[in-house]
């Protein structure tokens, strides 16, 4: 199986979520432990805080995305607005079983490239819940980092329940 973060844009990719992470590390005095990135996994990493594991989560990076005056999504490549993170669905069913299992939060981070901005969201709770009903449906969206399309079950975040990096509501309250 041939992944496509071993690509030269895969490469790209890893680079802006090694600074994300960083960022997560600095910003909340946290520590991470990344799946392995030549074999798909499940979810992305957990975050550890006083040596005791407080989430797992899923990161993306997104380029030509940027939160605009609105609050919303300006999408540049596609020049419109959307009030949503989509994140395949799959994947943020899986964190929220994984979490759940292990007792702890699952949370989504998104990183905007372009506005070095990271928003965070608390998808599930401890119990394997999500904290809100997920609306998802099947969408065309782009296949991998390296481009291509695909239509699968896709969820839709709203922006309205994200949080910026610097709001730490949540961490040492679990």
């Amino acid at each position: 199986m041939s992944l496509d973060i071993l690509t030269p844009k895969g490469a790209e990719a890893t680079n802006h979520e090694q600074k994300l992470l960083q960022d997560i590390c600095n910003v909340w005095n946290v520590d991470i432990l990344e799946t392995p990135k030549k074999e798909p996994a499940k979810i992305d990493g957990i975050i550890i805080e006083n040596n005791k594991m407080t989430a797992v989560f899923e990161d993306k990076c997104r380029k030509n995305m940027v939160l605009n005056d609105d609050k919303q999504f300006y999408l540049k490549e596609h020049d419109m607005t959307v009030d949503s993170w989509l994140i395949t669905y799959n994947k943020i069913d899986a964190g929220r079983l994984i979490g759940g299992a292990l007792g702890v939060p699952f949370w989504g981070f998104l990183y905007l490239i372009d506005q070095d901005i990271t928003l965070w969201w608390e998808i599930a709770n401890k119990h394997g819940e999500f904290k809100e009903d997920i609306n998802h449906r099947n969408s065309l969206t782009q296949k991998t980092v390296n481009g291509g399309t695909i239509v699968r079950d896709n969820a839709y975040l709203p922006l309205s329940s994200a949080h910026y990096l610097e709001d730490t509501l949540g961490l040492s309250n679990l």
